[in-house]
């Protein structure tokens, strides 16, 4: 995929612990837009039958828009499942007061 912009919404709760103000992510969502295309490489479709593969390929390649709006949220998650776990392991040991000031 080129061009990929992805918006990631947390939810959030604030939580002190030991004076210090924390936030705790609680759940997200995603959106995405493929704007400069997809290529897709699959190798052994159709076991291999290569007169059924290639006219498959082309069809992908040529419809990459639409293919990647179809089936792109499963690619998508997994991303986003492992960018918010990382955050939440990051915003329970980070206290605000070292991320922002106010």
């Amino acid at each position: 995929m080129k061009n990929l912009a992805i918006i990631l919404v947390i939810n959030y709760e604030k939580e002190e612990k030991e004076g210090k103000v924390f936030l705790i992510p609680k759940s997200y969502s995603f959106k995405f837009d493929v704007k400069d295309g997809a290529n897709f490489d699959l190798t052994n479709l159709f076991n291999g039958n290569k007169e059924l593969s290639e006219p498959m390929l082309i069809f992908l390649n040529e419809n990459w828009k639409q293919i990647s709006k179809e089936f792109g949220d499963p690619i998508m998650d997994v991303t986003a499942k492992k960018l918010f776990k990382n955050l939440v392991a990051f915003f329970s040991k980070v206290p605000l007061s070292d991320i922002a000031t106010f």
